[in-house]
């Protein structure tokens, strides 16, 4: 091996690397007439985000009209927007707080308490 060998050995390699990762990514070299290369996106065979995003909105939309706290959410929004307006750090700390109580008083453990309460009451869990 040459002095000269392991450079262009190394160039080589850094080229197939390179084509790897821009292949990769989407990407392809055209080589010009000019005998300067340039970059070309491939086309994509996938759905883009905003196509599964605009498919679902519709059903998500669906399912929210006909939660059961559909009509809580719809009553309080204006009430919501005008505080927000008016004083919206009052709003962040409104919902800073929601989030600590949420997190010290951990309703989701509540459950079984209230299942167990309703035995003993005998109330129905339906």
């Amino acid at each position: 091996m040459t002095d000269n060998e392991g450079p262009e050995m190394a160039r080589a390699e850094l080229a197939r690397s390179r084509a790897a990762l821009l292949s990769l990514m989407g990407y392809r070299k055209v080589d010009e007439p000019s005998g300067v290369a340039r970059m070309e996106r491939l086309p994509t065979l996938r759905p883009e985000r905003e196509t599964a995003l605009s498919l679902a909105r519709p059903v998500v939309g669906r399912w929210w009209t006909h939660h059961p706290a559909h009509d809580a959410v719809e009553l309080a929004k204006p009430l919501m927007e005008d505080l927000a307006r008016k004083h919206p750090w009052r709003f962040v700390a409104f919902g800073a707080g929601a989030g600590v109580a949420m997190v010290l008083l951990k309703p989701w453990k509540w459950v079984p308490a209230v299942a167990a309460a309703g035995l003993l009451l005998g109330w129905s869990m339906r």
